[in-house]
């Protein structure tokens, strides 16, 4: 992983005193889930730094490094339950500016766990417990749409569907795996603001 964002923060200076690179700081909305666990979306942040290199008239790429917080949480009889997986994606669009400020991009995410606690709230009394079942390495396809004003200001919307398994057998017992069979893929909408240098 250390050698991934090196290359990637290499990859990103080298053009630094060209006029066709712009970095942005950004921070944004996650409405994360995980599929098939019949849970609900759960809020949280996305915050981190993109650089984006103009490839030609209208077309650019973009990648940065973000801490995202992702999961799923479900209730039921008063009891509610969060999933709080917490990742360093680094996702690598291709963007499209295809009238003045306004752009579709999409491409590939990778991403790395980075923790993963339960929290679990019952009357008013809540604990949290460190878990070890979700995979360290996470793949997605993020699509999204955003507008970039003149004076700087940014903002974006886009979708990350996970097409690699988060959940890894949690322990075994008489040899049979828990879990081995459970296929659960993250899925995040997230909402974007930012400011261009």
């Amino acid at each position: 992983m250390k050698k991934l964002i090196l290359f990637l923060l290499i990859t990103l200076a080298a053009p630094l005193g060209a006029q066709n690179f712009t970095f942005a700081p950004k921070v944004g909305l996650n409405l994360a889930n995980m599929t098939k666990t019949e849970g609900d979306m759960k809020l949280g942040i996305n915050v981190g730094l993109s650089g984006e290199y103009m490839v030609a008239e209208g077309f650019a790429i973009e990648s940065g490094l973000f801490y995202s917080m992702q999961g799923t949480k479900a209730s039921e009889s008063g009891l509610e339950v969060k999933l709080n997986n917490d990742y360093i994606n680094i996702p690598v669009y291709v963007k499209a500016y295809v009238a003045d400020g306004f752009n579709i991009f999409a491409g590939p995410q990778f991403g790395f766990k980075v923790s993963e606690e339960a929290e679990v709230s019952m009357l008013g009394v809540s604990y949290k417990e460190d878990l070890d079942m979700i995979e360290p390495f996470d793949f997605s396809i993020g699509i999204g749409m955003g507008y970039q004003f003149d004076m700087g200001l940014l903002i974006s919307a886009n979708y990350n569907f996970g097409l690699t398994n988060t959940v890894k057998a949690l322990g075994t017992i008489n040899d049979v795996d828990f879990l081995e069979d459970v296929s659960s893929k993250n899925s995040v909408l997230q909402f974007n603001v930012g400011w261009r240098f």
